[in-house]
């Protein structure tokens, strides 16, 4: 308001000069006269004087918002940024009734409700939340490697000082304390391959062949791919008169023994001595086949063609028996020569 007195009081200057005499004596009445032109513009001063009050009020109204009125400001939803902001990502086939109700309401009401604002803020952020960092994936623990020290380690170190020990006394010729040693060898690891066949040898060579029969099959068990061990088993149950031992024996190994032209000769010798001509002739021409300058395989191909009632043929197997040379030992070479004189 200082600014209206001031207005005022400037007025009141230029009407006292207008006079020219300033106020009048005591008891003198200034006479009355036309107004002049300068008394004409008082009505416009006035109107001018309005104009300027109301401007000052209204400028005095648009003031800086207070903490009352942003906080008022605070509680109704910002419209939305303007700045293209990248597409959501697309909600699932089945959003639930509040999110189709939600979507077919204005986007801004006049009078939001007191509950659906809060709903509205807590769905806006959820749009355009980053989605949240992957788990790790929990690797699988590793399996524990088995300790250098464990007990089947020791045992398998045992039997191997143990098969030298007993190796060491064979060469030497103390043959006890060598069975012993081998034994105890595989008593720390049945499957020690060295070990075994030095005690099967051992007891072949002392004519143990009970012992040695029974360390030959316990050896199959392990390592059912030992053709030697079981060449030894299918002899020693031949040598004890047990055929039908010895051709079981033979029946199992000899899938594996495809390629061992001795061992299919063996198979034809125990089927010859069961009586069977024909499975024998089969067995030896498949020894034929690996090994085919081998004269005892053509002897006793001839033989079991002969006791199977094929002479001819016979007789042509004991003439490729004799074409082999030096292959036939001196009974094996003579046989030949007797059967074809005949």
């Amino acid at each position: 308001m200082s600014l209206i007195n001031q207005m005022l009081q400037d007025l009141e200057k230029r009407d006292g000069a207008a006079d020219g005499s300033g106020a009048l004596p005591q008891g003198v009445h200034a006479a009355s006269v036309a107004p002049t032109p300068k008394r004409r513009l008082l009505p416009w001063l006035g109107v001018v004087l309005v104009a300027v009050v109301g401007m000052v009020i209204w400028l005095g109204e648009r003031k800086p918002a207070g903490p009352e009125t942003q906080i008022a400001a605070a509680n109704f939803p910002a419209p939305p940024p303007l700045v293209e902001t990248p597409p959501a990502p697309h909600a699932p086939a089945d959003i639930g009734q509040n999110s189709a109700l939600t979507a077919a309401e204005p986007a801004t009401p006049a009078v939001p409700p007191k509950e659906k604002p809060a709903a509205r803020v807590a769905e806006k952020p959820r749009a355009n939340a980053p989605s949240s960092p992957p788990r790790e994936r929990t690797r699988p623990a590793k399996p524990e490697a088995v300790s250098k020290s464990s007990p089947m380690d020791e045992a398998a170190m045992r039997a191997e000082q143990r098969y030298r020990d007993a190796l060491n006394a064979y060469s030497q010729g103390r043959t006890t304390e060598s069975l012993a040693q081998a034994r105890q060898a595989l008593t720390d690891d049945p499957a020690h391959l060295g070990a075994r066949q030095l005690l099967l040898r051992q007891l072949v060579e002392q004519r143990a062949n009970d012992q040695a029969r029974t360390v030959a099959r316990e050896g199959l068990q392990v390592h059912p791919a030992q053709i030697g061990w079981a060449s030894v088993l299918t002899r020693l149950e031949m040598e004890r008169g047990d055929l039908g031992a010895a051709r079981r024996v033979i029946d199992d190994t000899l899938p594996r023994a495809a390629s061992s032209a001795d061992f299919h000769s063996l198979a034809g010798a125990v089927a010859q001595r069961q009586g069977k001509p024909g499975d024998a002739a089969e067995f030896y021409r498949g020894a034929l086949r690996l090994k085919p300058a081998e004269g005892r395989n053509w002897i006793g191909l001839a033989m079991a063609l002969e006791a199977d009632g094929h002479a001819p043929e016979a007789r042509e197997a004991y003439r490729r028996a004799l074409q082999t040379g030096d292959t036939l030992s001196p009974e094996l070479q003579a046989l030949a020569e007797r059967k074809l004189r005949q």
